[in-house]
Protein backbone atom coordinates (compact mmCIF):
# COMPACT_ATOMS: atom_id res chain seq x y z
CA UNK A 1 0.00 0.00 0.00
CA UNK A 2 1.23 3.46 -0.78
CA UNK A 3 1.32 4.62 2.84
CA UNK A 4 3.60 1.69 3.71
CA UNK A 5 6.27 2.83 1.27
CA UNK A 6 7.91 1.11 -1.65
CA UNK A 7 6.96 -2.58 -1.57
CA UNK A 8 10.31 -3.77 -2.76
CA UNK A 9 12.96 -1.86 -0.80
CA UNK A 10 11.08 0.54 1.49
CA UNK A 11 12.69 0.31 4.93
CA UNK A 12 15.46 -1.99 3.67
CA UNK A 13 18.17 0.59 3.11
CA UNK A 14 20.45 -0.89 5.83
CA UNK A 15 20.23 -4.28 4.08
CA UNK A 16 20.81 -2.84 0.62
CA UNK A 17 23.73 -0.74 1.88
CA UNK A 18 25.39 -3.71 3.63
CA UNK A 19 24.87 -2.35 7.16
CA UNK A 20 22.90 -5.44 8.28
CA UNK A 21 22.25 -8.97 7.03
CA UNK A 22 18.50 -9.09 7.70
CA UNK A 23 15.48 -6.80 8.01
CA UNK A 24 12.12 -7.68 9.61
CA UNK A 25 9.09 -5.41 9.60
CA UNK A 26 5.31 -5.42 9.47
CA UNK A 27 3.56 -4.29 6.30
CA UNK A 28 0.08 -4.14 4.87
CA UNK A 29 -0.55 -5.83 1.54
CA UNK A 30 -3.42 -5.43 -0.87
CA UNK A 31 -4.90 -8.64 -2.29
CA UNK A 32 -6.32 -8.85 -5.81
CA UNK A 33 -9.84 -8.87 -4.35
CA UNK A 34 -9.17 -5.52 -2.65
CA UNK A 35 -8.87 -6.76 0.94
CA UNK A 36 -5.97 -5.62 3.08
CA UNK A 37 -3.86 -8.19 4.97
CA UNK A 38 -1.08 -7.75 7.49
CA UNK A 39 2.27 -9.32 6.74
CA UNK A 40 5.46 -9.91 8.68
CA UNK A 41 8.19 -9.38 6.08
CA UNK A 42 11.63 -10.92 6.62
CA UNK A 43 14.39 -10.17 4.11
CA UNK A 44 17.86 -11.70 4.38
CA UNK A 45 20.97 -11.06 2.34
CA UNK A 46 22.73 -14.19 1.09
CA UNK A 47 26.46 -13.75 0.55
CA UNK A 48 29.08 -15.63 -1.39
CA UNK A 49 32.69 -15.04 -0.34
CA UNK A 50 31.53 -12.18 1.88
CA UNK A 51 29.80 -10.37 -0.99
CA UNK A 52 25.98 -10.00 -0.93
CA UNK A 53 24.69 -11.82 -4.04
CA UNK A 54 21.01 -12.62 -3.40
CA UNK A 55 18.10 -11.74 -1.16
CA UNK A 56 15.56 -14.10 0.36
CA UNK A 57 12.18 -12.62 1.29
CA UNK A 58 9.45 -14.34 3.29
CA UNK A 59 6.08 -12.80 4.13
CA UNK A 60 3.96 -14.36 6.88
CA UNK A 61 0.24 -13.52 7.07
CA UNK A 62 -0.38 -11.93 10.49
CA UNK A 63 -3.87 -10.57 9.79
CA UNK A 64 -5.53 -12.67 12.49
CA UNK A 65 -3.00 -11.58 15.11
CA UNK A 66 -3.46 -7.90 14.21
CA UNK A 67 -7.25 -8.24 14.38
CA UNK A 68 -6.98 -9.87 17.83
CA UNK A 69 -4.70 -7.07 19.05
CA UNK A 70 -7.19 -4.44 17.81
CA UNK A 71 -10.04 -6.24 19.60
CA UNK A 72 -8.10 -6.39 22.88
CA UNK A 73 -7.17 -2.71 22.58
CA UNK A 74 -10.80 -1.77 21.89
CA UNK A 75 -12.04 -3.76 24.89
CA UNK A 76 -9.47 -2.25 27.28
Amino acid sequence: MAEDGDWNWGGCEPLRDGETKAVVDERRYLRKDGTVVGGLRSITAISEDGVPRYTLAIVQDITERLNTERTIHYMA
